[in-house]
């Protein structure tokens, strides 16, 4: 079996009026993808579970906005670490 090295993608636009209108389901789809995402079409990754976000919380010499944050300056899966590698499942 060959393993699959791609992250969990979500592909629709996040900023569409389809998402922003009613965000509860894409909410329910990403979480069901993983605990870390890719947003393909927004170029960013989105952590979907709590226990994600907390333990990214307390690492910020890994998970770090000092280069900047929020959508200016993410990279793409191949560009940067999956965030994933740097959580205990």
């Amino acid at each position: 079996m060959i393993p699959n090295n791609s992250p969990p993608t979500f592909t629709r636009d996040f900023w569409s009026d389809e998402v922003i209108l009613d965000p509860y389901p894409h909410y329910d789809e990403m979480r069901a993808l993983g605990p870390v995402v890719w947003l393909s079409h927004n170029q960013a990754w989105a952590m979907t579970h709590y226990a994600s976000v907390r333990q990214a919380l307390l690492q910020p010499e890994v998970f770090s906005s000092a280069q900047g944050c929020m959508m200016t300056a993410s990279r793409g899966p191949r560009g940067s670490p999956r965030p994933s590698e740097s959580l205990e499942e």
